[in-house]
């Protein structure tokens, strides 16, 4: 199991199966309890994603007592419970072009601005974007691959002195490997950001060779990265919005322009195009009234 999903899975044992149903009988606990748990979730606000992960592992532990004979049924099995689902899907976060342009012109003001714009512009799991070296870069075929990430994640070594480790797994969330394509002028900025990383003996600091590490040029707590977004937002005046609207910014543009969903899929990472097109619903329409007109435009004789 990679850390990321045991770290998941444990959270979803000690936050919310355990305070919630851990002090019933395996004998008493019944499919109405246990929905009655997910549907308690859903009105609180938990994601559907989230009830869904508590749900695998609740009823693959319950499983486990079923086929050790401790109990006569799995009361979370297939049929028996059902996730809660809400029919008015959850507005995407994103920003306008006016205040990614706002965002844009204080990124200098921060030494993680650049990666702040890599990601407007790349549209990178926080992760991912912790996890580049610079051998993941080729600055001739002005190409990025994206092969591993950083997660800051809980500790299960029991004679560890900190609660939280930071590793660098050597997978990506769908465990591919992906090279996308960079702009020149993003590269350029990274080039720029290289030098002064060495001028500032940062770089040389560590063999770890990333291009966005702590001021020792180890791994980077994922705080601070997001501790520098949220004062570039302050300073550009623009309204809070989660770090990962970053990447919804970037996909929502390149639709914007047209750019084939295949495309976008490929290089935001996605296991399939389902998973894009059920994300970034809401700017086809856009894309389509904009493509039909375009076409129109150069093709009707009038």
């Amino acid at each position: 199991m990679k850390p990321s999903t045991r770290a998941s899975y444990d959270t979803c044992i000690r936050v919310h199966i355990k305070p919630n149903l851990g002090f019933y009988k395996l004998s008493d606990l019944k499919s109405s309890t246990i929905q009655g748990f997910y549907n308690k979730m859903f009105t609180e606000g938990k994601s559907r994603g989230m009830i869904k992960i508590v749900h695998t592992v609740f009823r693959a532990a319950l499983q486990v007592a079923y086929l050790n004979d401790i109990i006569i049924k799995n009361p979370a099995a297939e049929r028996r419970v059902s996730l809660p689902q809400s029919t008015i899907k959850e507005p995407l976060k994103v920003f306008t072009p006016e205040e990614q342009k706002a965002i844009e012109k204080e990124c200098s003001t921060e030494r993680l601005g650049t990666a702040i714009l890599l990601d407007l512009y790349t549209g990178l799991r926080r992760g991912e974007l912790l996890a580049l070296t610079w051998e993941d870069l080729d600055f001739e075929k002005r190409t990025i691959t994206i092969n591993k990430q950083l997660a800051h994640l809980r500790n299960f070594d029991k004679n560890a002195t900190t609660k939280t480790v930071i590793t660098l797994s050597p997978y990506t969330k769908t465990s591919e490997d992906r090279t996308i394509a960079v702009a020149k002028d993003i590269l350029n900025l990274l080039k720029a950001f290289k030098e002064k990383e060495i001028a500032d003996g940062i770089s040389q600091a560590s063999d770890k060779d990333l291009i966005f590490g702590d001021e020792k040029g180890g791994y980077l707590n994922p705080r601070k990265l997001v501790y520098a977004y949220e004062r570039i937002l302050k300073r550009a005046n623009v309204g809070y919005k989660k770090f990962h609207a970053l990447r919804h910014t970037f996909a929502t543009r390149e639709l914007e322009l047209n750019i084939p969903i295949k495309v976008v899929s490929k290089i935001l990472g996605h296991a399939n195009t389902r998973i894009t097109l059920d994300i970034y619903s809401h700017v086809l329409p856009e894309c389509q009234d904009e493509a039909m007109q375009t076409i129109t435009d150069k093709l009707l004789a009038v």
